[in-house]
């Protein structure tokens, strides 16, 4: 090989070395570019095993379609599990889950505010049970207590009055859980539902 062929081989060499850094970095970056967009339009949402509940169905979770400018009162993402199938619903119960995904309430305060509004001059909350649970999330199991009440009045009788309510903390907000009975001696039937529930980010 002769000077001038040798010369340019070296040059070759670094430029190609070097066009295939330029390149790999080019991907590096178009692909940390994606994931870092894939990340932000995450979509939180529920979703129900019903191996877990027989007896029981929802028509799946209700997602905002905005949920990153969603306001702080509206929920990001709701689920409705009722009594029955989607062709032949029935019961006396059913179970809703709220998710305030831009809502940095205290669980606590969101519970006592929601004990505050239901306690009227012809309606009243009184607890009658407190059960530990837990729901699955992407991060792993989540504590709560479930509360149970019964409500009197003398109003009473247009309403449920075995209510079940939970909150706790989750994602970037929190989990507004609750059961609603025609009687409060009907609550237990819900129970395998907080269970068959579970919460993805």
């Amino acid at each position: 090989m002769n000077k001038t062929k040798s010369l340019k081989f070296k040059i070759l060499v670094p430029i190609s070395v070097f066009a295939i850094l330029l390149g790999a970095g080019a991907l590096t970056y178009n692909l940390m570019h994606h994931q870092a967009a894939a990340d932000s339009k995450k979509i939180a949402t529920f979703a129900f095993d019903d191996s877990k509940a027989p007896g029981w169905y929802t028509s799946g979770p209700i997602d905002s379609t905005d949920q990153a400018n969603s306001k702080p009162s509206d929920p990001t993402t709701t689920m409705i599990v009722g009594q029955g199938t989607k062709d032949n619903p029935g019961g006396d119960c059913f179970v809703e889950f709220f998710y305030y995904g831009n809502n940095s309430t205290d669980p606590d305060t969101a519970l006592n505010n929601m004990i505050s509004g239901s306690n009227t001059s012809t309606l009243t909350l009184n607890q009658i049970n407190s059960l530990p649970q837990e729901m699955k999330t992407a991060k792993g199991n989540v504590s709560y207590q479930l509360y149970q009440y019964n409500q009197t009045g003398s109003d009473s009788s247009q309403f449920s009055n075995g209510i079940e309510l939970g909150y706790f903390r989750a994602g970037t907000g929190y989990i507004d859980a609750r059961g609603y009975c025609k009687t409060d001696d009907e609550l237990s039937v819900t129970l395998p539902v907080f269970s068959a529930v579970s919460f993805k980010l």
